[in-house]
Parts: C-alpha cells; structure tokens; sequence
C-alpha cells in the first residue's frame, strides 16, 4: 500500500516535471518568435531610413569627391594663369632688356667700329697723297673739278672730312630717321633696329664682341619664349578641366638648349660688363638708362639674370601643375614628361653654371701667380676649398684641389708665389693632438714620401672642413691609383 503512493508520488512528480519543461520550451520558443517578430518589424519599419542613409552617404562621399575635383580645377587654372602672367613679364622685361640695353650698345658698337675704319681709311689716303706728291703741293692744289652731274668735287688730295660732333649728329639723325643703322653709319650687312625714342650713345673702344659677350643668346631665347607665350594664351583663354599645357612644354624642350648656352656664357657677361664700366662714357650711359622710369627700376644685371632664373621657375610651376592633375587626366602624361626633362636641363644648367664659376676661379688663381704655373689648368682638375693657412712659422693662402694642394704667399697687387705643392695621391693625413707648451692648436699634419707638412688653421670648425676635405681627396685620388695600378698590371693583346 506504502509502495503503491510512493510510486504515484513519483509519477506525479514526473508528470509536473515534463509539465514544467514543455512550458518552459513552449515560453522560449514564444519568446524567441517574439524577438523575431519585433525585428520583423523594426527591420519594415527601418527600410526606408537605412535605403535614405546609405543614399547620403554615398551623396556625401560624391559631394566630397566633386568639392575635391573642383578645388583640383580651380588650382589648375591657377597655375595655368600664373604661367601665363610670368612668362608674359618675363617675355615684357627681355624685350626691355633688348630695347634699351642691348640694341643701342649694339648700334654703338657699330658705329665705333665705323668711325674706327673711317679713321683708318682717312690716315691711309694721307699717306699715300703725302708719297705721291710735295707737302706744299697739298696745301696749294685749290681748283675744283666739275662732276659728271655738275657738282663741285674736292680734289683727291685734299680728303673730306667732318669734325667728331658733326658725325656723332649725323649718326643719331640716321638712327632716329630709318630705325636702323644706315650704310653710311656702319655695313649695311651689320645693320641694327633701333627703337626711335631710344638714345644710342658714343662709347669709345666699344666692339661687336664686346656687345655679344654681354648679351649672349638673348635674342634667340626671346623669339622662342614667344612663341610659347603664343600657345600658352591660346589655351588659357579657353580653359576647361580638360585643357592641355603638357603638349605646350614638351614642345619647348628642344630649344632650351640656348638657355645652357646662355649660362655657359654668363659669367664672361659678367666680365665684360665689369670691364665696360671702367670706360666713363660707358659708366654715363647706363647710369642714364637704368634712372630713367621707362625701365621700372630694372638694372643691367637685374635683366641679364632672368634668364638663368626661369628655368628652375618652370621646374617649380610644372611640380605644382603635375601634383594637381590627376593620375587619369589627358594632360598627366604630357605634364610629367615635361616635368622629368625640364629638371634633368636644370640639373645640367646648374652643372655647367658651377663648371663655369669653376673655370673662372682657376683662371683667377692663374692670373694671380707669379710665376704662372703652367699645369694649373686641367679638364680633370676642380678647386675644393681655399683659405688661409699657416704653419708654427709662416702664413700661407691656401688651395686645395681635387688631386693636389697648393699653399701660396701672397705678394704685392693680389699676386701669390707658390711655396709648397703637395700631391694628393701619395699622401695620408694625421690629427694632432693640441700641445699648450709648443702652442700647437688645432693642428693636423699631411704625411708623404718627401716629408710632413703640419698646418694650423684658426679654429677647431675650420680644422674640421679642412680635414674634412683633404680626407675625402685623398681617398678619391688613392683609390684611383690603385684602380689604375690595376688596369696597368692586367695583360692586354695588340689589336690590328
């Protein structure tokens, strides 16, 4: 009987427990078909906000790409104009440069070298009127004899001649009524423009060469920039988002190289204008010109720089154009072509400028020694550093050149005497430890097979550079002794 509610306990237990469980997965399962319901709706009732913010999104993202496409433009166009307004000033102050500088030297130049035959051919009849007949002869012979055309003709040996003011005036009325050097002026051959309200002046000595070595290529870099101002104002003024200036600056390309001949020659410019303006007539001249307002305040030297400077001013405007054109755009190809060429004639501009100061110290070096040493001068041969030098004894002005050293003493009117040459290739180089007993300071010493040679510069900064410096020739020239010591030793067979 026990067992029998026992057993009934048991399964009723059972049954309230499987109760419990189906209420409990039927509640779960409600809950989870609830859940999924809510989202069901939320999700319907969300669709038309997530289609809107996906929407702005991408509006915004396109908003943001056109603002940057259109700041891309607008900088474009920018730069585009900014060619065309220094080019347009650079083209304005070239012109000036010709105008008022370059054709009225060129005009006086030949009309000095006019006067200067005129001059030549005068002594030369003289002196054959002077073989041919008495002196007294030349002073009586008076009869004039009649012309085919009826006019009066001075007798051969009595030569025309007009007083130095009469031909100056002459000159100028030529100059300012036929705007050109006339055949009575100079050889018509060499005949020069010259604007009418310009004023040519009287220089004595000037020459043709003297004008060329100034001025150099300007003429041909004036024609040629013109003619890319031309093209350049053509696509300005019609500017769009697709307009092309690469084409423009690719075209330019094979004719910079007059700007490298320019630079070569820009130094002797330099040189001959200092030279000019030791001749007063000359100094009054260009004091005139360059106080007159039509200039703008634009010196001699102020002009014949711009050329030199134009080049890296390309290299400039083409970096900023090429940053602002995007990989895709019909002008990027054009553009960083243009770009790639016109820093390698920069590069090359640069090179041949520091060729050409180069040049001109060793040649300044070379006037100034006494005696002139004759090897000086060598295609391989650079000046690194120069400066004053000394030794415990002696004061040196020092030059160091790429293979070689020479310490020099310095004479009366800038002249130098060399005192110590030292070959580079067979040297090597110590510090020196700064002894206060000996007053050794700064010091460091150049070893060789012939000696040592200590040197004091002034400061520790200034033994650094020159140490500095010598090292690293040494080490080149070094190098290249063994280099060839090498090529020397290697056995070769005699080509027929």
């Amino acid at each position: 009987m026990g067992n029998a509610k026992s057993r009934e306990k048991q399964l009723r237990e059972d049954d309230m427990a499987q109760r419990r469980l189906r209420q409990a997965a039927e509640r779960k399962a409600k809950e989870e078909e609830d859940v999924r319901a809510r989202k069901e709706e939320v999700d319907r009732e969300s669709a038309p906000f997530s289609d809107l913010l996906l929407a702005s999104s991408k509006a915004y993202l396109a908003r943001k790409e056109y603002d940057r496409l259109r700041g891309i433009a607008a900088r474009r166009k920018k730069i585009a104009e900014e060619i065309l307004t220094t080019e347009s000033s650079y083209i304005s102050n070239l012109k000036l440069m010709i105008k008022y500088f370059s054709d009225p030297l060129h005009a006086a130049a030949l009309a000095e070298e006019d006067r200067t035959t005129r001059g030549s051919k005068k002594k030369r009849r003289q002196t054959q009127a002077q073989l041919v007949s008495p002196p007294t002869a030349l002073h009586q012979s008076k009869s004039v004899i009649e012309s085919s055309s009826g006019s009066p003709m001075v007798p051969r040996s009595e030569p025309i001649t007009r007083s130095k003011s009469q031909s100056v005036t002459a000159s100028l009325e030529s100059y300012y009524r036929n705007g050109s050097v006339s055949a009575d002026n100079s050889p018509a051959s060499s005949s020069i423009k010259v604007h009418p309200d310009v004023v040519v002046p009287v220089i004595t000595g000037l020459t043709k060469e003297d004008v060329r070595k100034l001025f150099s290529e300007t003429r041909v870099i004036l024609s040629y920039n013109e003619n890319f101002l031309l093209q350049v104002e053509e696509r300005v003024s019609s500017w769009s988002w697709t307009q092309q200036l690469g084409d423009v600056f690719v075209g330019m390309l094979d004719w910079l190289k007059a700007y490298v001949q320019y630079v070569n020659n820009y130094n002797v410019a330099l040189e001959t204008l200092e030279k000019l303006q030791s001749n007063l007539q000359f100094q009054e001249w260009l004091k005139n010109v360059e106080s007159d307002p039509v200039v703008g305040g634009n010196t001699i030297t102020m002009l014949l720089i711009q050329p030199i400077q134009r080049i890296p001013r390309y290299v400039m405007l083409l970096e900023d154009l090429v940053k602002h054109t995007p990989p895709g755009h019909i002008d990027h190809d054009n553009l960083s072509t243009a770009l790639h060429r016109m820093r390698d004639v920069a590069i090359e501009i640069n090179q041949k400028k520091r060729d050409t100061e180069d040049f001109a110290l060793m040649m300044d070096l070379y006037n100034r020694l006494e005696p002139q040493y004759e090897d000086l001068i060598q295609p391989h041969r650079k000046m690194i550093k120069s400066g004053p030098l000394k030794t415990s004894e002696k004061k040196y002005q020092a030059f160091l050149f790429n293979d070689c050293m020479l310490l020099c003493k310095d004479l009366d009117k800038r002249k130098l005497r060399i005192k110590i040459h030292v070959k580079l290739s067979t040297c090597h180089m110590s510090d020196v430890t700064d002894d206060k007993t000996s007053n050794v300071k700064n010091a460091f010493c150049i070893k060789s097979d012939k000696g040592e040679l200590i040197l004091l510069p002034k400061t520790p900064e200034l033994k650094k550079e020159w140490m500095d410096a010598i090292s690293e020739m040494i080490k080149t020239q070094v190098s290249k002794s063994k280099s060839f010591a090498h090529r020397a030793s290697v056995p070769t067979t005699e080509r027929e």
